[in-house]
């Protein structure tokens, strides 16, 4: 099993990562850049379709972790595999040709309900079983916010690759730790998203567009969505939570806060945040996660 899993993942990191030079060649050729805005702080043409390398890389890792290895059903994760290609065609719409915000929350809506008909909802919350009128609605709103938050925060340089690259990483050693399958899901998101930090690393190369942070923001938005063990189940919220603050601080904070000056000072203080959160990880915890794999 732990063969099968590293090799899927190095698969999911060498597809990304070797994507990206014809993904830029491509963006390029047809000026398909990033406009400047208020809240990103790059200047000069910036490729903006780095999505496609991280979703293509993650999909077809999937696919042969789940066809080929026979480590995972793939119909288990069908209604969130359908809903995020929902998500990132219209993320990528939006990037080719700018839509009315309404399309897109629809889109999302859309996404979100498949995801619930598929049967991966919010059922308890801290023990307390919830009523259907309530846990259909709270998964709507969960997975709209979550897209949303990390599509906001894509506006500086391996900021929102990080937290999804750290997030995904935390996610996968939750689930890996009750032996839930799914767990291979987020370490292969990972290897995708660092194949896309390689060209997003200050000064970026490329970015990731809406299509890619809709899209990541989906992904993390059904970890907790996903049946567990009981005492997963018990603290999945306040632990995504605390997974996801800093997206979802970094939104309130931005829906309120009109001073720009401020707001680029925040920004900078996030930034350097993450960065001593992934020498951390590299440094401490991933050398663990090794381990634990290879004695398991």
């Amino acid at each position: 099993m732990i063969d099968s899993m590293w090799i899927s993942t190095v698969l999911s990191f060498a597809l990304s990562a070797c994507s990206f030079p014809f993904i830029i060649a491509l963006c390029k050729r047809y000026r398909l850049y990033d406009p400047v805005s208020a809240r990103k702080i790059h200047s000069g043409n910036i490729p903006r379709l780095g999505g496609i390398g991280i979703v293509g890389a993650y999909y077809v890792s999937l696919c042969v972790y789940s066809l080929i290895l026979k480590r995972l059903s793939l119909l288990i994760l069908l209604p969130i595999f359908i809903s995020g290609l929902i998500i990132f065609a219209f993320g990528v719409l939006d990037d080719l040709r700018a839509m009315p915000a309404v399309y897109k929350l629809i889109a999302q809506i859309i996404a979100a309900c498949i995801v619930i008909y598929g049967g991966f909802e919010y059922r308890q919350i801290f023990g307390i079983i919830l009523p259907r009128w309530i846990s259909i609605p709270l998964t709507i709103l969960w997975i709209i916010s979550i897209i949303n938050a990390y599509n906001l925060i894509d506006g500086l340089d391996g900021l929102c690759g990080g937290l999804v690259l750290l997030t995904a990483l935390t996610l996968f050693i939750l689930f890996h730790t009750i032996a839930n399958p799914i767990a291979q899901a987020f370490l292969l998101i990972a290897a995708s998203v660092f194949g896309f930090l390689l060209f997003n690393e200050p000064p970026a190369k490329i970015f990731m567009g809406d299509g890619g942070s809709q899209f990541l923001g989906f992904i993390i938005a059904t970890a907790p969505l996903c049946l567990a063990s009981q005492s997963f189940e018990f603290n999945k919220l306040l632990m995504m939570c605390v997974l996801i603050s800093i997206p979802m601080l970094d939104t309130l904070y931005k829906q309120g806060c009109k001073q720009k000056k401020t707001e680029r000072f925040l920004i900078v203080l996030i930034k350097r945040y993450i960065k001593n959160i992934i020498h951390i990880w590299f440094r401490s915890f991933l050398p663990l996660l090794f381990i634990r794999s290879y004695r398991s």
